[in-house]
């Protein structure tokens, strides 16, 4: 019950502030309450008829029904008089809103499958998104702040809506309404109304509309002269500066002059589309790729607040993300009836008449890739292309994306925009600044040719530079390098801070008073060894403690980024990174506090998404500990931990903050490494008495150290595996690459949309926004360093092995993601992966090569099958009866393929006797 009540005043504060746009003052304003109260009307009135349908299973109900509640919509609108919003467009949003609600609470559209409980549902969804509304208009007639305090106007709307969601049972709906509730909040109110950073109401029902002059094609907006820069401008006020000599011309858009263009008219449905494309970039000898980004602030996505995605860090950049999601919009395409290669099939990319394929400009060889249409979209118009490689692209290297007659639903060919017509067709235009580009223009279609692709049938074509090595690594290896540098021959300096075990050992030092010796040492007085500290026949001894680590960004807690010299290199801060660790020795090693140790394998272990090292006490981490003999030691992936949960929200709500979250995960990457040598290095952990037996001998084995991560910690444990230089093998559980393909996929992700979206509210800036926030991302994520994990190592750094453990269905961790990393990779992977009938894809692991031989000295992927449903096809979140995620780590079969690859010249080796590796749920 708490926990719905915060959820609830989270999500009433978030809509609240995080649909602002600043805007100019603003008065009492009766007019523009009086179209609020009309759009409620409209609103509340399409969801009863919907009701009256899902009450009788008859769809025949609702002509009749919205033609009375739109005749009274448009009497009202007209009556408020003269003022912001127009009604068709009002209108429109307040359409959208039924039929998204109505997706969501789908049942009663026929005799069989009316719904009493579905129609309470939509009449509840009609209610909140009216009193939401009204909650607004009542704070336009008084020019004040819409009361968003807890138990106001807002939160009553919420609260009522969650007693009236609750009432009935036994639809659609059942158990979803939190997703419910931020559907009706994105969809039916912050899309209607626009309000200031003050809470203030400025205007209602903000478009776009399309503008082309005689020198670019860009967006404009009803705002323009506001004094703020709303979605779709440029620039605001006309007459201000966009930078440098050029001033904001007067639709508030920003002039495109030779080598200065805030937008590419090649597409104008969004700045920055087509995306990626070395439009947007400039040339510079002092780059590996002779070239570097060049992004203007007023090209970048901005939140409803105003505020643009800085574009410093990312001009750093030589090039765009190797793993790149790319975007653009070709209104009425159905890729279907067009034969783009979908994800069920992405070797059709490799034919040669593929209507869509991805060049590469050196070699002219088609890369392997797939082609989607943005399923999170509510409408059509709201829908970007997608292309998604399936192999990472190589670095340092320009690619050609070309589109071919694009089909709509009834197989007519569509026409491309009038812009790229001109260069195609050879038609003048008489424009200086597009004349300019013809010459480049020119050399893609020349590519393109050369690469088996006429011009003739061409939609749209360009091109874009892929960074170099070292602009993706540069930064992390440098902290590597000068953080071992510093450490030179010693050991990190540590300190342990508690020791848990039972039963007691004679000697080791007191943490606490404890009631009994048989209780041992605590964490404090009274705060012994109990059965709640998890020490029981698989643990005997749990040691925590803290080290220091070479520090590079501006402060040991959230938010931190890194402090860069006049090249973008971080600098050295002269105090230390404190680092936490837990360490547990299992009865496999030392069985009791008097007997001598077994020496037990060291390895570092990798935690979850925004979660903690106290993960390494997890069930399965600890059973394999005791299994195989493992000593586990684990820190924070500071960053993504814990205790950066608030940084993180706070980013979803201005990604301009970005950095701050992938510089601290670059410095996590050295905390991991510096806990590494810790656990071999002779004065390390082993040289104190909590890692000793009884006569002084070590509990672990100091010959080799390994590393092992599940989720979260399999995803980065890729970039440590290219990193590391004292670990050599590892293996990543349900890992994959690639945030900017993940996110959308993964169950995890509509809680932080909830943050996300209401931001950033125009749906073809989403796509684009994270494919944006990768190109900083990479330089953490296993994505910038794939090429380097198991071939090619970076400079100073040993050849690496892993194996990858995929959950087959994931929820959380898109299968996809885990292929595309496979393939990167080289890995081969285990046959027959799963059971016939089992996977979408027309070729299953497409590109992947079967392990050869058993046992496989090499890297290797297994997909393990414990019966969840088959993952979607769109990019879209998997749903099913139950989540896989966890059944690899829970497998014993597993552990056991784990333990004999995590050894001194381990193996892969078949533990499924031939057949599909399967686990349980």
């Amino acid at each position: 019950m708490l926990d719905s009540l915060t959820r609830r005043l989270a999500l009433g504060l978030t809509i609240a502030a995080s649909v602002a746009l600043t805007a100019g003052p603003a008065v009492a304003d009766k007019c523009t309450a009086a179209k609020l109260k009309a759009i409620a009307k409209k609103e509340s009135g399409l969801l009863k008829c919907q009701a009256k349908v899902a009450l009788k299973g008859d769809p025949t109900l609702q002509s009749a029904c919205d033609g009375k509640v739109i005749s009274k919509f448009g009497t009202a609108f007209a009556k408020a008089g003269i003022c912001g919003g127009m009604q068709a467009d009002c209108e429109a949003i307040a359409d959208d809103c039924r039929d998204q609600v109505r997706a969501v609470l789908p049942d009663g559209t026929t005799p069989a499958t009316l719904s009493k409980c579905e129609s309470a549902r939509l009449k509840a969804s009609g209610k909140k998104a009216s009193v939401k509304l009204g909650c607004y208009a009542k704070a336009a007639t008084k020019n004040v702040a819409v009361d968003s305090a807890p138990g106001g106007c807002l939160d009553k709307a919420s609260i009522n809506f969650s007693k009236a969601f609750a009432k009935v049972t036994g639809c659609t709906g059942d158990g979803q309404e939190s997703a419910i509730e931020t559907k009706i909040d994105t969809e039916c109110v912050a899309q209607q109304v626009v309000v200031n950073g003050g809470g203030i109401v400025t205007g209602i029902c903000p478009t776009t509309t399309t503008t082309t002059t005689t020198t670019t094609t860009t967006t404009s907006t009803t705002l323009c002269g506001n004094n703020s820069v709303d979605p779709g401008e440029q620039c605001d006020p006309p007459g201000s500066s966009c930078g440098g000599s050029q001033v904001c011309q007067s639709d508030c858009t920003c002039p495109c002059v030779p080598g200065n263009c805030p937008c590419d008219f090649l597409d104008p449905a969004v700045c920055l589309y087509p995306f990626p494309s070395d439009f947007f970039t400039v040339a510079d000898g002092t780059t590996d790729s002779g070239k570097r980004v060049n992004f203007t602030t007023v090209a970048m996505p901005k939140n409803n607040s105003g505020v643009f995605m800085n574009p410093s860090d990312y001009n750093w950049n030589d090039g765009f993300s190797p793993g790149v999601t790319i975007l653009t919009r070709v209104p009425g395409v159905d890729l279907a009836m067009t034969g783009a290669a979908p994800i069920t099939d992405i070797a059709r990319s490799l034919d040669s008449t593929a209507p869509v394929v991805l060049v590469n400009s050196s070699t002219l060889v088609h890369h392997l890739m797939f082609v989607e249409l943005d399923a999170n979209a509510t409408t059509e118009a709201k829908r970007a292309m997608i292309i998604h490689p399936s192999v990472n692209l190589d670095e340092g290297t320009t690619y050609i994306v070309a589109l071919r007659d694009m089909k709509n639903s009834s197989g007519t060919i569509l026409t491309p925009n009038a812009d790229f017509l001109a260069y195609r067709d050879n038609i003048p235009t008489g424009d200086p600044v597009k004349e300019a580009r013809r010459p480049h223009m020119e050399s893609i279609f020349t590519t393109l040719a050369s690469a088996g692709v006429p011009r003739n049938n061409l939609y749209l074509a360009w091109d874009f530079t892929v960074a170099s090595r070292r602009s993706l690594t540069e930064r992390m290896l440098f902290v590597r390098d000068d953080g071992f540098s510093r450490l030179g021959t010693n050991a990190p300096t540590f300190t342990v801070t508690n020791i848990l075990e039972h039963p007691c050992t004679a000697g080791m030092p007191a943490f606490g008073a404890c009631a009994t010796d048989a209780d041992c040492v605590g964490g404090g007085a009274g705060s012994c060894n109990t059965a709640a500290d998890g020490i029981d026949t698989r643990i005997f001894r749990r040691v925590v403690g803290t080290y220091d680590v070479e520090r590079y960004v501006d402060s040991t807690t959230p938010p931190a980024k890194f402090v860069l010299d006049s090249n973008g290199i971080p600098t050295h801060q002269s105090t230390p990174q404190p680092a936490s660790f837990v360490c547990n020795i299992p009865r496999a090693a030392l069985p009791t506090g008097a007997g001598p140790a077994v020496p037990a394998r060291a390895s570092i272990y990798g935690h979850g998404l925004l979660g903690s090292n106290t993960e390494v006490s997890s069930g399965n981490v600890e059973d394999m500990a005791n299994e195989h003999n493992f000593v586990f030691c684990a820190t924070k992936w500071i960053g993504m931990s814990n205790e950066d949960v608030g940084n993180a929200i706070g980013i979803l709500g201005n990604l301009a903050l970005f950095p701050s979250l992938t510089d601290r995960l670059q410095q996590a990457m050295l905390d991991q490494l510096f806990l590494a040598r810790l656990m071999i290095h002779s004065a390390g952990f082993v040289a104190n008495a909590a890692f000793q037996d009884s006569s002084s001998n070590p509990v672990i084995d100091t010959s080799d150290v390994f590393f092992d991560g599940n989720s979260q910690g399999g995803i980065f444990g890729g970039t440590i595996m290219a990193i590391a230089q004292d670990i050599t093998r590892g293996v990543l559980g349900v890992p994959a690459m690639n945030y900017s393909l993940l996110l959308t996929r993964s169950s995890d992700f509509a809680a932080y949309s909830a943050f996300l979206y209401p931001a950033y509210p125009q749906q073809l800036q989403r796509p684009l926004a994270l494919a944006l926030i990768q190109m900083l991302w990479d330089r953490s994520d296993p994505n910038g360093y794939a090429h380097h994990i198991t071939s090619d190592p970076l400079p100073g750094t040993p050849a690496h092995k892993v194996l990858l453990h995929e959950a087959f269905g994931d929820h959380q961790v898109a299968n996809v993601g885990t292929e595309i990393q496979a393939r990167t990779l080289g890995l081969f992977i285990h046959q027959p992966a799963i059971a016939a009938g089992r996977s979408y894809e027309v070729t299953p692991y497409y590109g992947i090569p079967a392990i050869p031989t058993d046992p496989f000295d090499g890297s290797a992927l297994i997909v393990w099958d414990s019966g969840a449903t088959t993952p979607p096809t769109t990019n879209t979140a998997p749903t099913g009866p139950f989540d896989p995620h966890s059944d690899p780590r829970n497998s014993a079969t597993a552990r056991t393929q784990k333990s004999d690859f995590l050894q001194t010249g381990g193996m892969v080796v078949d533990v499924c006797s031939g057949a599909p590796c399967t686990a349980t749920h």
